[in-house]
């Protein structure tokens, strides 16, 4: 172990390092999954099924460092989390302006969903006795369409 330190600072620093790489393949998948879907809750619909999917293959490595940044307090690298975020607000704006989604604060909005979605899908919180249900995922997407649709 003492070889993995020559590379890595902590084992937070080799989580990011994991997670960042797996994320660039994600924001791929995400890519490729939205492609040719022109309606805005649509996309955003994919958009989470994929992200979905991201936190429950990643899921060991998440709650370590969901659990190392609140145990002690550390900042850790948001990234993975950041591009689903610059594309939920894209994809809100661009809706709201095509009247495909109701008037409502974008920044919040997007925080709110992806928050919701990591909390479940992660089973923290208000989710701990959800941990692992498979219809959640599912069932947090229709909340979120019935709350964006007109």
């Amino acid at each position: 172990m003492g070889t993995v330190y020559g590379y890595f600072r902590s084992k937070e620093a080799l989580l990011d390092e994991v997670l960042r790489q797996r994320t660039a393949a994600a924001v791929g998948t995400y890519l490729a999954g939205i492609a040719g879907i022109t309606n805005s809750v649509d996309r955003i619909m994919a958009a989470l099924t994929i992200f979905a999917s991201f936190v429950q293959a990643n899921q060991p490595i998440l709650l370590a460092l969901f659990q190392i940044s609140t145990g002690r307090g550390l900042e850790l690298d948001d990234a993975p989390a950041r591009w689903l975020l610059v594309a939920l607000r894209e994809m809100l704006l661009a809706g709201i302006e095509a009247g495909e989604i109701r008037e409502l604060p974008v920044d919040a909005t997007a925080r709110a969903i992806i928050g919701l979605h990591l909390m479940g899908i992660l089973g923290v919180a208000i989710f701990r006795e959800r941990a692992g249900d498979e219809s959640l995922p599912a069932e947090l997407r229709e909340i979120v369409r019935m709350l964006l649709e007109r």
